[in-house]
């Protein structure tokens, strides 16, 4: 019997837009996310910091996490990205969000103050 050769296979993630919904598992789904690609091409892109990109600096990277919704991909001008998300019970998911509420109103009431969210506009 001959020895098999070895396969040099190569995978490589395609480009991908998680569309983030709170509360839905997604902060475990961005953990695996930043194994399956480099470091340099992800981005995540958080609502109030998304004018510190320019939308032509956007269009290199290969897996963008965000919760802006499902229009971000036409945004950037990406329509070759596979959009993927996770959903959850709404009833289950509206309780741990008012839990999570509760917890950040405990530890950190500051953010709850509308002087906090002036130095953002």
């Amino acid at each position: 019997m001959k020895p098999m050769k070895s396969l040099d296979l190569k995978w490589e993630a395609p480009p991908l837009f998680f569309m983030h919904v709170p509360k839905t598992a997604g902060s475990s789904l961005r953990a695996l996310l930043t194994l399956a690609y480099a470091r340099a091409d992800t981005i995540v892109l958080e609502y109030p910091y998304l004018h510190r990109h320019a939308l032509a600096d956007l269009r290199r990277y290969r897996c963008y996490i965000s919760q802006c919704g499902p229009n971000m991909p036409a945004l950037i001008g990406r329509p070759d990205l596979a959009v993927v998300t996770i959903l959850r019970d709404p009833v289950e998911r509206a309780i741990s969000l008012i839990y999570f509420h509760q917890d950040n109103l405990a530890n950190h009431p500051e953010w709850f103050r509308p002087d906090y969210y002036e130095q953002y506009t």
